[in-house]
C-alpha cells in the first residue's frame, strides 16, 4: 500500500472486539461461507510475515507452487516469482504479472498480552472485517490471497501468468529494490496494493529523505538570564503523501516563526529580546507531517514580561491561520538557572531562519490533472543530538528531474547555514500512465461489469510501481484493490464485499486482456 504512518487506537478495541465473539460465536465461521480465496488470509493471518521476518511466508508460497507443479524461484531478499501456464483456450492472451507485497506492519495495542500472530478476526458488522487487538493485514494480504487462490485453482481461466510476491515493502520497497526483474517476461504489470475499489492508480510518486546536521556554538547563560519551556501540539498532521496538498500547519515550521517574530510587536528585533535557544525538537517520521514541536529558550529577567505578552500574542496568531486545528500551545517557566548552556545569537538566528527557509509543502501540480500532486517536500522531524541538531526532511516527486531538484535545493540550503547533509538512496517515481492499452482494457471491463466509470489517479504516496517501471522501461502498470482502511494501525479493517467484487473483476480482466 501506499506508505502510511503506525497511529495505534484505543486501548478498548480489543475488549469490544471480544465482546462480540463472546455474542456471535465461532471466531472464523463466517469467512467459510465466503469465495475459496479467503482460505488462504487464514493462512496469512498464522503465519508471521512482519517487514524483515517473510520468510515463513514465503517458504509456504514456494512450497504451494512446488506441490502445484509450477516453477518457482525464491530469492535472498525472501522475494517469491512463480510462472502459472495459461489455461487451455487462452494460450494467446499477453503474458501479465500479478504483483503484491507479502509483509505487513506490526502493531498491536497497549497492554494485550498476547502475540501478533496468529491474528485474531472478527466482524466489527456484518461486512467489516478487523483483528483483536493488532493490525490486520489486509494491506497486502487480500492481494496475496487472491494471487494464491490463482495459484492453486486451475479452474481459473487466464493468460500466462507471472506471479511476483515482494517483500519488506513497508520499509522502503526493500524487496522490489533488490529484485533481479531479468527473469520476468510479462509486459503488462497488475499492483493490487491500492485501497479504493473502483479507482485505478496509474502513478505514484518517488521519494527520498535527507538530513541535515546544524552544529550550533553553545556558550554560558549570563546572570540574571530565565527559562522558558514553549510547545505547540495538536495539529492535524497527516501523511506526507496523502495529505500534504491539504496545505495544514506545520508545527515545527510554525514554531521557528514563532520565535523568529517574537520581537516584531512595537517594531523590536529578537536581537532587542536578547532570546537565545537552548533546544527544540519536533516531528516523529519522515513521512508525517509534524503535529508537534518545543523549545528551551533563556532571555535576561527584564525582558519576562514583555516576552510572555507577545508570545501569547503569537499564539492566538497561529490559531488563526489554522482554525480547523485544534491546536494547543503551552509555555512554562523553569526554575532557576544554573550552569545553562545556550546557542549563541548567530546560532539561534541561523537555526530559526533554517526552519523558516525550508521548503515545506507542495511545489507542483501534475500537468494532466491539475488537483493531483507532482513534487512536494515535508519539513518532517527535528531532534537534538547532544550540541547537534537534526533536521530530517522527506521530498517526492512523480518526475524524476523534479525530485533530484528539491533535493538539491534542500542541500544547498543546508549547506548554506553551515550543516552537514546525507541523503538516502530513497525510491523512484512512476510517471502517470493514463493512455495505455492495459488501462483501456481495465476501464472497459469495469464498466462492463459494474456499469460505472471507475477513478483514473496518480498517487502521491509511494509505491513498488515506481521501481518496477524504472527497472523495466515499457512496461504498462495499473495499481487496483479493494476497500479498507485504517491500514498500519490496530484499527485496520476491510470490506469483505468489496474483495469479493474485486476477486470476480480481477478474474473478468485476466481473461480480456
Amino acid at each position: 500500500m501506499k506508505e502510511t504512518d503506525t497511529v495505534p487506537v484505543q486501548d478498548t478495541e480489543a475488549a469490544r472486539a471480544e465482546e462480540v465473539i463472546t455474542k456471535n460465536g465461532v471466531l472464523l465461521s463466517p469467512l467459510k461461507k465466503k469465495l475459496p480465496f479467503w482460505r488462504h488470509f487464514e493462512t496469512l493471518c498464522a503465519t508471521p510475515r512482519g517487514s524483515w521476518n517473510e520468510g515463513p511466508i514465503a517458504s509456504v508460497i514456494e512450497d504451494l507452487a512446488k506441490k502445484n507443479g509450477l516453477e518457482v524461484i525464491k530469492d535472498k531478499w525472501n522475494n517469491v516469482l512463480v510462472t502459472v501456464p495459461a489455461s487451455k483456450g487462452f494460450e494467446h492472451i499477453p503474458s501479465v504479472c500479478l504483483q503484491g507485497h507479502i509483509d505487513m506492519v506490526e502493531v498491536k495495542d497497549k497492554g494485550l498480552k498476547k502475540e501478533i500472530f496468529p491474528i485474531e478476526l472478527f466482524f466489527k458488522t456484518e461486512n467489516v472485517l478487523k483483528a483483536i487487538g493488532t493490525t490486520l493485514g489486509a494491506d497486502n494480504g487480500i492481494a496475496i490471497s487472491y494471487m494464491l487462490e490463482i495459484l492453486t485453482n486451475r479452474d481459473i481461466e487466464h493468460g500466462p501468468l507471472e506471479l511476483l510476491f515482494t517483500a519488506t515493502e513497508e520499509v522502503g520497497l526493500v524487496g522490489a529494490i533488490g529484485f533481479d526483474f531479468s527473469s520476468i517476461k510479462s509486459t503488462k504489470f497488475i499492483n493490487l496494493d491500492s485501497e479504493e475499489e473502483g479507482e485505478f492508480t496509474v502513478g505514484c510518486a518517488g521519494g527520498s529523505r535527507i538530513n541535515g546536521l546544524f552544529k550550533p556554538k553553545f556558550i554560558n547563560t549570563p546572570s540574571g538570564y530565565c527559562k522558558f519551556n514553549i510547545e505547540l501540539s495538536d495539529f492535524v498532521g497527516g501523511h506526507s503523501g496523502a495529505e500534504i496538498q491539504k496545505e495544514r500547519g506545520n508545527a515545527i515550521k510554525d514554531l521557528a516563526i514563532i520565535l523568529t517574530d517574537l520581537g516584531k510587536f512595537n517594531m523590536n528585533t529578537l536581537g532587542e529580546i536578547k532570546m537565545h535557544l537552548v533546544s527544540f525538537s519536533g516531528g516523529e517520521k519522515d513521512n508525517a507531517i509534524p503535529v508537534s514541536a518545543k523549545a528551551t529558550v533563556v532571555l535576561p529577567e527584564e525582558d519576562a514580561e514583555n516576552f510572555l505578552e507577545i508570545l501569547q500574542k503569537q499564539f492566538e496568531a497561529v490559531k488563526m491561520v489554522w482554525p480547523k486545528e485544534p491546536i494547543k500551545t503551552e509555555v512554562a517557566r523553569v526554575g532557576i538557572i544554573l550552569k545553562e548552556k545556550m546557542m549563541d545569537e548567530n546560532s539561534t538566528k541561523d537555526f530559526l531562519e533554517i526552519l523558516i527557509q525550508l521548503p515545506h509543502g507542495v511545489r507542483s501540480k501534475q500537468k494532466e490533472d491539475k488537483k493531483l500532486v507532482q513534487t512536494s517536500n515535508n519539513l518532517a522531524i527535528v531532534e537534538m543530538k547532544g550540541r547537534k541538531i537534526a533536521i530530517s526532511c522527506m521530498y517526492r516527486s512523480s518526475n524524476q528531474t523534479q525530485l533530484k531538484g528539491i533535493g538539491e535545493i534542500i542541500k544547498g540550503m543546508f549547506h548554506y547555514y553551515g550543516a552537514k547533509t546525507k541523503i538516502s538512496s530513497g525510491y523512484p517515481g512512476w510517471i502517470p500512465q493514463f493512455d495505455t492499452p492495459l488501462l483501456k482494457t481495465a476501464v472497459q471491463q469495469w464498466e462492463v461489469m459494474f456499469d460505472a466509470k471507475p477513478v483514473v489517479t496518480s498517487t502521491h504516496g509511494g509505491l513498488e510501481c515506481g521501481v518496477i517501471s524504472n527497472k523495466l522501461k515499457g512496461v504498462e502498470i495499473i495499481s487496483f484493490g479493494p476497500t479498507m482502511g485504517d491500514v498500519h494501525t490496530t484499527g485496520e479493517w476491510v470490506d469483505v464485499d468489496s474483495c469479493e467484487r474485486v476477486w470476480k473483476y480481477l478474474l473478468l480482466l485476466l481473461k480480456s486482456i
